[in-house]
């Protein structure tokens, strides 16, 4: 069906309604029921959480604090013609090195950081085959690469009815043309070396840009809970996903951003599941869906009872 010239589409997912809502006006209704197709097998939630194992909690968004490292990220001899090829290309298609956050061993709480650049990633993403095959060849492992740090957000609407996801786009660095969860990449600032720095003010000027692009969210429409740091076994994209509750629902936010063109470009579609706070229902209904494995895993580790 179509909502103010917008396609939405409802589909049963067990006992809870899944609502995608498409934000470019090219996709229809029938692109959105051929991507909510939903899978034969379950997805397996444990061994999802062995990829993305929980290393720690933040009470709120206060307890996040940085351990600065000197000097900069270089990646290991090994990678460095990939990384040439590869900054020669993004700079090709208009690409920046950006200054990034590398997350270093041992992983512990405050996690210990050093700057790095955006091509450093790419060049070391464990994403990329050949990345992959330079690993096996040389024995090099996870805790060389450029492990990049990212925000995901896991946002509530409609005061806690609905879990809100999003179709990310093929365009992304990563995780591309799939269910998942909106997520971002905070610079790292050289503020970051001064004593005294404010972690907080930092990255919470970071979310609510965030939530200000790619939803249409006013920073007071919105609230920030509790935070969770999850590794990752074998890449490098280490993520802390920040709990975000909003009184707007999905159909509002949707209607926000609808042919916003950079939105579209990060993710096309918003999907919205109902939550009616029965933890079986949510789980039995999210394993159901078309989603990245590891993002099934992050909604679980939000929704099980503490």
């Amino acid at each position: 069906m179509t909502s103010n010239g917008q396609a939405v589409y409802e589909k049963k997912v067990g006992n809870l309604d899944l609502t995608a809502y498409s934000l470019d006006p090219r996709k229809g209704v029938d692109d959105l029921v051929r991507l909510v197709q939903l899978r034969e097998t379950p997805i397996n939630l444990s061994q999802a959480a062995q990829q993305r194992p929980v290393i720690a909690e933040f009470g709120s968004i206060d307890e996040l604090t940085l351990n600065i490292l000197g000097g900069r990220y270089e990646v290991p001899e090994q990678f460095r013609d990939l990384r040439q090829r590869i900054e020669k290309s993004l700079i090709q298609e208009g690409k920046t090195n950006g200054p990034i956050i590398i997350v270093r061993d041992p992983i512990n709480i405050p996690l210990k950081v050093k700057q790095g650049g955006y091509f450093d990633f790419q060049a070391t993403s464990a994403e990329k085959e050949e990345v992959r095959d330079i690993m096996q060849r040389y024995g090099t492992p996870v805790t060389d690469l450029a492990r990049y740090l990212g925000f995901g957000y896991f946002v509530t609407s409609g005061d806690g009815k609905e879990i809100l996801g999003v179709h990310r786009s093929q365009d992304v660095g990563i995780v591309k043309n799939v269910m998942s969860l909106n997520g971002s990449t905070p610079a790292f600032d050289n503020g970051f070396y001064d004593p005294g720095f404010d972690f907080k003010g930092y990255f919470t000027r970071h979310i609510e840009d965030r939530m200000k692009t790619d939803f249409g969210l006013e920073k007071d429409k919105y609230s920030i809970g509790r935070g969770i740091f999850m590794d990752e076994k074998d890449g490098n994209n280490p993520i802390i996903v920040w709990e975000i509750q909003t009184p707007l629902s999905a159909k509002e936010i949707a209607g926000r951003v609808n042919g916003n063109e950079y939105v579209i470009r990060k993710h096309p579609i918003i999907y919205a599941l109902s939550n009616n706070g029965v933890y079986d229902d949510v789980i039995g209904s999210l394993v159901q869906l078309p989603m990245y494995p590891q993002t099934a895993h992050v909604v679980d580790t939000f929704v099980k009872p503490r």
